[in-house]
């Protein structure tokens, strides 16, 4: 059997801080997954709005997602109950 030699990279799910926040404009602006996510306008102004709010949020939780320390995306859970 042949050994594997693709690289090994490391995924990890972080704190959603100000990157991932940064790159989140970027990719929620990207019209195709804008579409494919339902994101409506929002301006930066909303944006920090909806971050400063975010310890306050019981029913949502959200991470970023970052492969060898560079973010590549986020998760998010909505509407949780109990």
């Amino acid at each position: 059997m042949k050994p594997d030699t693709r690289p090994i990279v490391r995924v990890s799910f972080e704190a959603f801080d100000e990157r991932f926040l940064e790159y989140s404009w970027r990719w929620l602006h990207e019209p195709e997954l804008k579409q494919l996510t339902l994101t409506p306008d929002f301006t930066r102004e909303d944006q920090r709005r909806w971050f400063a709010g975010l310890p306050q949020m019981k029913d949502y939780l959200i991470w970023g997602i970052a492969c060898d320390s560079i973010p590549i995306g986020a998760l998010g859970l909505k509407h949780l109950v109990g």
